[in-house]
């Protein structure tokens, strides 16, 4: 028998893909465009995240951006 991770870890790990995948595409898209022309919606597509679960880890774009340049 082996032991199942708690559905609290789970949660998390997916939580932190989730928030990795949505700074990884604010990453690649300020290479394509200026940080003006971005839209949450164009982030969210871009991570593959609902704009949803983007709000449920960032308040606005400018706070992804806080992240990237900390």
């Amino acid at each position: 028998m082996t032991a199942e991770p708690a559905p609290t870890d789970l949660r998390r790990s997916r939580g932190d893909r989730q928030r990795d995948a949505i700074v990884a595409a604010v990453r690649g898209l300020l290479q394509e465009r200026s940080f003006a022309d971005l839209s949450v919606s164009t982030i969210s597509e871009r991570a593959g995240v609902a704009r949803s679960g983007f709000y449920f880890y960032f308040d606005s774009k400018y706070a992804v951006l806080a992240v990237i340049v900390a």
